[in-house]
């Protein structure tokens, strides 16, 4: 008996599977994918908006002003520090 070429017969056809398997789970959650979250009056969807937006803004609104007070160390320790030359 030869192994070797049962191996690499198995191990092909083990390939050809899993290929064979994405490809069937890949056709089928595009096909699933609906627009349930689409919102229709421009009004609501307006809203909606500005309500994720806020949400994003408040954390990066609370790093800004660290950003801020680190660029405001940065410019009084060389006001502080005069660089000799």
């Amino acid at each position: 008996m030869n192994f070797n070429g049962l191996k690499k017969g198995l191990a092909f056809a083990l390939l050809i599977a899993s290929i064979a398997l994405v490809i069937f789970y890949v056709s089928n959650t595009k096909t699933s994918i609906t627009n349930s979250d689409t919102i229709d009056d421009p009004e609501i969807a307006y809203r909606e908006t500005q309500k994720a937006l806020r949400l994003i803004a408040k954390p990066l609104n609370i790093g800004m002003k660290s950003v801020l007070y680190v660029k405001e160390h940065d410019s009084d320790k060389t006001k502080i520090f005069i660089k000799q030359e």
